[in-house]
């Protein structure tokens, strides 16, 4: 082969990479994480890693939970970052495959500005008196959960920042919300620590979920997540986030409002 003919076939080469490079598929999903948060990094971080080693560009769009249940029901979206590991039982979930790795664990915990309050106490006032209880649209398994303890006085918000702000202004009883959600904003909006924590009603782990249309990399995905979050040592957790910000800012941890 001569000096042309291997010119010829390096310039072809080059061309072939620079279209590869610009016609790379992007995945999108919807993520209810709040976008401001730690956390949010976190996870993104960990699904642009997994996906770029996939040959695949990554971006996670901030949408509220009931939008991200609505984004995957129309295909708007290419999967969710986080959800119980039966939403693709469910007819919002019905074009999604599980990926079966955990990725972060939530508790749901309950907040209230009442004083001397203990979960026991707790059930009884939403099931028995006219206390209001306000969880955020679109968290199907809280408000199941809370549906079966026959609580009937329940007050949706769009946002989890919404509903810290209607507790504080005592225009509802109760908040009960995701731990990481709830805390990032008691910390920002609680200043004079009025708000009291009653405990935790339940906790789970969330798992990514992606378009039938991507199923074939499925597989992939799994074995590639997996190796990553075993090397970080687990799934994420509102533990993560807080330690990240008293790293970041060299202060002390506030586990206060948890």
């Amino acid at each position: 082969m001569n000096i042309l003919s291997k010119i010829y076939l390096v310039i072809i080469l080059i061309i072939f990479c620079v279209f590869s490079a610009q016609s790379k598929d992007k995945i999108v999903f919807t993520c209810a994480l709040d976008g401001s948060m730690v956390l949010w990094e976190k996870v993104m971080s960990l699904y642009q890693q997994a996906f770029n080693d996939l040959g695949y560009e990554f971006e996670m769009q901030k949408v509220s939970r009931g939008r991200a249940l609505l984004s995957l029901k129309t295909h708007f979206s290419d999967g969710e970052c986080g959800r119980k590991a039966n939403l693709h039982q469910t007819s919002f979930g019905k074009n999604l495959v599980l990926i079966d790795v955990p990725i972060f664990k939530a508790n749901i915990g309950v907040w209230t500005l009442k004083k001397n309050i203990d979960l026991h106490t707790f059930k009884q006032d939403i099931k028995t008196n006219d206390a209001i209880l306000g969880l955020t649209r679109g968290s199907l398994k809280i408000n199941e959960f809370y549906q079966k303890l026959m609580t009937t006085n329940i007050y949706e918000v769009n946002t989890t920042k919404q509903g810290v702000q209607m507790l504080l202004s005592n225009r509802i009883d109760y908040f009960s919300e995701f731990d990481a959600q709830a805390i990032f904003h008691l910390n920002e909006y609680d200043t004079n620590n009025k708000v009291n924590f009653i405990g935790n009603v339940i906790s789970y782990h969330y798992y990514p979920f992606i378009s039938k249309k991507y199923e074939h990399l499925a597989p992939p995905l799994t074995a590639r997540l997996l190796e990553l979050v075993t090397q970080r040592g687990g799934a994420f957790s509102a533990q993560d986030m807080f330690e990240s910000i008293a790293e970041e800012q060299n202060v002390p941890l506030d586990k206060s409002k948890s």
